[in-house]
C-alpha cells in the first residue's frame, strides 16, 4: 500500500483550494466553522453588532487580564467573538463574546499559561486594541483576526483586516512600538 507524505496531502488540498483544517472542520459537526474566506467574514459581520477591538474588551472585563489573541468566529451559522487573555494568575482563558449582543463569558480555562505566551505578552509595550487601531490606520477596512505570535524569530501582533473591497491584509504590528512591521495580501 503507498502512502502520501503529510506535505504532499497538504499540497493536495490547497491545490484543490481546501485546507486540512477545514477538511476537518467540514467533517466535524461539532467543531466550530471558522470564518476563512472574505465572504465569510463579511457574511459573519453583517450579523455583528461589535468591533472586533469592543470584543476584546468585554473580554477583558469580564475576565481581567491582557487579550493576546482574537478572532471572528462562526458556530452554527452563529458569530461570536473568541478572545484568548492571560489573566493575572498566569492563566489562559478562552472567552466568548456573543457578536450580536456584546455578551463575554468564560469559556473555557486552559490552565497555566505557556511560558511562550507570558513571555511574548511581557514584552509587549501595547495592547492588542492599540494593534487593531496602527493596523487600520494602516490599511482602512474592519479587523477580524488579532494574535500576537512570532514572525522569523520576532514577536509581531498580525492584525487580519477585510477591507471594503472584501480583500483580505495582514497587517503585522510591532508590539513594542506599534509600528506596521509588514502588510501584504493574505
Amino acid at each position: 500500500m503507498k502512502y502520501l507524505q503529510p506535505s504532499a496531502i497538504a499540497s493536495a488540498l490547497r491545490a484543490g483550494g481546501l485546507s486540512l483544517i477545514s477538511m476537518v472542520v467540514m467533517g466535524t459537526a461539532s467543531a466550530p466553522a471558522y470564518a476563512e474566506t472574505p465572504a465569510q467574514w463579511q457574511a459573519a459581520l453583517q450579523q455583528s453588532r461589535l468591533s472586533l477591538g469592543q470584543a476584546i474588551d468585554a473580554a477583558e472585563k469580564a475576565v481581567p487580564g491582557r487579550a493576546f489573541e482574537a478572532q471572528l468566529d462562526i458556530d452554527n451559522g452563529s458569530p461570536h467573538f473568541e478572545v484568548d487573555i492571560l489573566t493575572v494568575q498566569g492563566e489562559h482563558v478562552e472567552v466568548h463574546v456573543n457578536a450580536g449582543t456584546g455578551a463575554a463569558q468564560q469559556h473555557k480555562n486552559r490552565g497555566a499559561a505557556s511560558a511562550k505566551d507570558r513571555k511574548r505578552l511581557d514584552a509587549s509595550k501595547i495592547s492588542l486594541n492599540q494593534a487593531l487601531d496602527a493596523a487600520l490606520k494602516h490599511t482602512p477596512g474592519t479587523a477580524v483576526d488579532a494574535e500576537l505570535g512570532n514572525d522569523w524569530g520576532r514577536a509581531v501582533i498580525a492584525v487580519d483586516v477585510l477591507t471594503a473591497s472584501g480583500q483580505r491584509m495582514e497587517i503585522k504590528i510591532s508590539p513594542i512600538d506599534g509600528s506596521v512591521v509588514s502588510a501584504k495580501a493574505d
